[in-house]
């Protein structure tokens, strides 16, 4: 997957991310800036993975209640 400007993030940053976006409230920019990407990045993971739905609000957001959206950052 692409990051900034064409360079690549890894699977291991993907799953971060996903884990960021599930069990916290970081907002997608806090997300990106500790992530050192860019926060359309972001934006695109959550949607490739339905972790957050926003239903229209850019301020408020509920989790997408996905079976199997558990990840493999339990060791953070």
């Amino acid at each position: 997957m692409a990051g900034m400007q064409g360079k690549r993030i890894t699977i291991e940053q993907v799953d971060r991310v996903k884990y960021l976006l599930a069990e916290t409230d970081l907002t997608t920019h806090q997300i990106a800036t500790r992530m050192g990407t860019s926060k359309s990045t972001i934006i695109s993971i959550n949607r490739r993975f339905d972790v957050r739905r926003y239903n229209g609000k850019r301020s408020g957001w509920e989790m997408a209640s996905k079976p199997g959206m558990q990840t493999a950052m339990s060791h953070l």
